[in-house]
């Protein structure tokens, strides 16, 4: 089942779409993107969970992480804070998290029907000059159509 195998994928490229309208100024970089990632760069990786509420449903609980990072250099902490401010507020708009993941293009045949921020976590890097912030998510998602 292709369709199935690719979801994790498909939720990967719907949030790099969702998210590129609100935090702007970093290349973005999906779990397959085998180039190097120079700050600043926010790079997003999902992993196959488990089929959620029952082995079987077709639907999948998708462990999310989506990673920031920028040089001290280049952007100050101000800036720095203020993007990932921005990044945490992408997911509390006033329209569901959800509905706009629908939305996009990238979702293809998947369908998302929660996602919740589990954590987020800033830091520095002092070695690389670093400025950081991590965020988890759980997407619930099930494709839309299937595989032949």
């Amino acid at each position: 089942m292709p369709a199935v195998t690719m979801i994790d994928r498909l939720v990967e490229a719907g949030l790099s779409e969702m998210l590129a309208t609100s935090v702007t100024g970093f290349t973005y970089h999906l779990s397959q993107d085998i180039t190097e990632k120079k700050p600043p760069f926010l790079a997003i990786r999902a992993t196959m969970g488990t089929e959620t509420p029952v082995r079987g449903s077709g639907v999948f609980e998708i462990p999310v992480e989506i990673f920031m990072s920028a040089r001290a250099d280049d952007l100050s902490e101000q800036t720095f804070n203020m993007k990932s401010a921005q990044l945490l507020q992408a997911f509390y708009y006033d329209t569901s998290t959800v509905s706009r993941l629908n939305a996009t293009t990238a979702i293809g045949s998947a369908k998302t029907y929660r996602c919740d921020v589990v954590g987020s976590q800033s830091g520095v890097d002092g070695d690389e000059r670093t400025w950081t912030r991590s965020l988890n998510l759980i997407v619930f998602a099930y494709p839309n159509s299937v595989a032949t």
